[in-house]
């Protein structure tokens, strides 16, 4: 099933065994997000987990959120 929210075409997953294949099998496949051009001109995305793709900085950021999340 998909939804169409403006320009973007959002994929909806209805099933939880499909939810677990794409949030934990193939997390890496379906993690690349689009980022907005508010964000794009400022370099606001190179420093938030949210946007940024997976990468060494991407790695470090999320180990600093989840040790203050859970302190």
């Amino acid at each position: 099933m998909s939804l169409k929210l403006g320009q973007i075409t959002t994929v909806v997953i209805s099933s939880s065994t499909i939810a677990k294949q794409v949030l934990k099998t193939q997390d890496q496949a379906f993690s690349s997000r689009f980022v907005p051009n508010a964000l794009q001109a400022h370099n606001h995305y190179k420093f938030s987990v949210a946007w940024l793709p997976v990468c060494p900085q991407w790695r470090t950021l999320r180990r600093i959120m989840i040790y203050l999340l859970y302190q």
